[in-house]
């Protein structure tokens, strides 16, 4: 086949382009990130391609606003619209659902969705979020832009002859959306979300002198969350914080813990840290590069994730390269999927975090343990080489069957 790639949120579609291309079948992929926009851009992820990017990878510079961008693609997406229309297939993901509409009816695709390309550019409830404050008239003229593009999201996303999104039952607004969505259709549905385990090793475990800890989500706790973000979307960052302090409170031992200036309640969680007394074992990072990230990883002795009621996605990754990782599982869902108990420290409660803190940080040898764990129950259960070989059998079923109709 020939498939084109439009969306790259975290470089997730990027890494299902790369086993595609190791399928055999020739892959056209669209970056449209800009250049600082490191998180969405091949370049920077753990494992890069380089830039120049080689023939294959085609970069886009999107004309701003992204409004208007999206609202009219036949004008600021024509030359993307071209090539995909000499495709065979399409993986779709951000606002590339949209643009599915305007291809060639016997191309089938597959919708990646990454988060907010479902429960916010498909979510009619955000249309007045999204149109802003302002003007009335300007206001009126951005909502009505929106309502016509978020119209041609949805069609585009219900067009799909495959969807991957978290596990039913994880994200109940989620669920609702796509029911809402197809109504009677039914459609195939992928639980991701998996990862790439070639190429990333076990990392040998750091012998620090005072323990490194490492937060690896954004900053989404305090109640009520700001405008435009759902309750499954908290990720209870303050029961890490309160968890930390009674350590702390405790034990009386240093330690070192690595933040990253992520997320929309940044002072928050300052004014929470400094107000439990722990500033001054807190290091706080601009945000950065897959690269990057990784090196905090290695040079960690234990990570945290989220600890509400989302799912770990970004904490594959240490658990990969072995480092144990506190954070909420979310074993009632994914025991049922897996058939087994994940290594991950379970943790949905400032107890339970002071509880694995008490636990794992005196002892270094548990601490390897669970992170050798970690990284084989990874390799059993997330390869994202697999997840590549469901979206492709699925698009090669879909052109058969468009051919022998």
């Amino acid at each position: 086949m020939k498939v084109g790639f439009l969306g790259n949120v975290n470089n997730y579609p990027f890494l299902i382009a790369r086993y595609f291309r190791e399928m055999g079948h020739e892959v056209v992929f669209f970056v449209t990130a800009p250049p600082e926009d490191k998180l969405h851009r091949p370049e920077h992820f753990v494992t890069p391609e380089p830039y120049p990017y080689p023939e294959w990878i085609r970069e886009v510079q999107l004309p701003r606003p992204l409004t208007l961008t999206y609202a009219y693609p036949k004008w600021f997406l024509k030359n993307i619209l071209k090539t995909l229309n000499t495709c065979d297939a399409v993986v779709l993901n951000d606002f590339g659902h949209g643009i599915k509409p305007l291809l060639r009816r016997d191309i089938p695709s597959v919708s990646i969705f990454s988060g907010s390309d479902l429960d916010v550019l498909a979510n009619p409830a955000m249309l007045d979020h999204l149109a802003g404050e302002g003007n009335p008239i300007a206001r009126a003229f951005r909502k009505w832009l929106i309502h016509d593009t978020m119209e041609r999201h949805r069609q585009g996303i219900r067009e799909a002859t495959m969807i991957s999104y978290f596990p039913e039952g994880l994200i109940p607004e989620g669920d609702k959306l796509i029911r809402e969505i197809f109504g009677n259709k039914a459609v195939p549905r992928f639980p991701h979300c998996h990862i790439p385990i070639e190429g990333l090793p076990y990392h040998p475990y750091p012998e620090n002198e005072v323990p490194v800890l490492f937060n690896l989500t954004r900053f989404l706790w305090k109640e009520p969350l700001p405008p435009g973000y759902g309750p499954w979307e908290n990720k209870r960052n303050d029961l890490m914080i309160k968890g930390l302090s009674r350590y702390y409170r405790e034990t009386g031992k240093p330690f070192h813990l690595h933040l990253v200036e992520k997320g929309a309640q940044i002072q928050e969680t300052k004014d929470l840290i400094e107000e439990l007394g722990i500033a001054s074992f807190v290091i706080w990072h601009k945000e950065m590069s897959h690269k990057a990230i990784f090196e905090f990883y290695y040079k960690a002795d234990l990570v945290f994730e989220q600890l509400g009621n989302h799912i770990l996605t970004g904490g594959l990754y240490p658990m990969l390269v072995g480092r144990p990782v506190i954070g909420n599982g979310r074993p009632e869902i994914f025991e049922k999927i897996h058939g087994e108990k994940s290594p991950v420290c379970q943790a949905s409660s400032e107890e339970e975090v002071f509880q694995w803190l008490m636990k794992l940080l005196p002892d270094r040898n548990l601490r390897i343990e669970i992170g050798k764990a970690s990284r084989a129950f990874v390799i059993r259960h997330f390869s994202l080489k697999a997840e590549a070989g469901v979206f492709a059998q699925a698009l090669e079923k879909a052109i058969h069957q468009s051919h022998v109709c």
